[in-house]
């Protein structure tokens, strides 16, 4: 007899939606983000300053969670299209296309509506807290 525990960790609850990318004439995978990953991504680039006040660098943690969400249509897990060796080529790039690629992939992270800035600061809160509101919809894109 399965718990309830076992089926929350057979549950297949990750999303995969496919993005053409026509200025590059491809199309990728983007692939939602497991909680560890959001998590360490967060933890990475948010800070805590002098005065105790959070702060988060969302232009490289946007770029770090495109890295670790961006795949070749149909490649194994783990398997990303860019590492960090590309972001020497990747900075050359139309800025409009990787910005549009990379907020689509904060969407997909779960850093919707609002001020992405105060999106990222309560998934550091949250990431502090070692839980997570990450929920996948019940429908897939």
């Amino acid at each position: 007899m399965s718990t309830l525990k076992d089926k929350i960790k057979a549950a297949q609850d990750l999303i995969t939606r496919s993005r053409p990318i026509p200025e590059w004439d491809v199309d990728v995978e983007l692939r939602s983000p497991t909680v560890g990953t959001r998590r360490d991504i967060v933890k990475r680039y948010t800070t805590t300053n002098a005065d105790g006040d959070t702060e988060v660098d969302l232009v490289e943690m946007q770029f770090a969670l495109m890295l670790a969400m961006v795949f070749e249509p149909g490649a194994e897990v783990g398997a990303t299209l860019f590492d960090d060796v590309d972001t020497e080529w990747l900075v050359d790039k139309n800025g409009d296309v990787v910005w549009t690629l990379a907020q689509e992939c904060m969407e997909l992270a779960g850093f919707v509506g609002g001020d992405a800035t105060e999106s990222a600061e309560e998934a550091q809160i949250d990431a502090g807290k070692a839980s997570s509101s990450e929920t996948a919809p019940s429908e897939t894109s």
